[in-house]
């Protein structure tokens, strides 16, 4: 997660929560997110750029 640890030395203290869009919601980013005890805002069922939803 590059950009938050860049963002923590930046400001000098560690992100306490996240927000971004679908593409950020991998499941790698979650662990990471989870590991390190920050609290992700990402938007739910969204479908990626030029996909389509259940909804159609």
């Amino acid at each position: 997660m590059p950009l938050v640890d860049d963002v923590s030395t930046r400001l000098g203290r560690k992100s306490r929560e996240v927000s971004g869009d679908a593409g950020f919601a991998t499941e790698a980013n979650l662990t990471a997110m989870e590991e390190r005890r920050i609290k992700p805002y990402l938007p739910p069922g969204r479908a990626r750029h030029g996909e389509q939803d259940d909804g159609g």
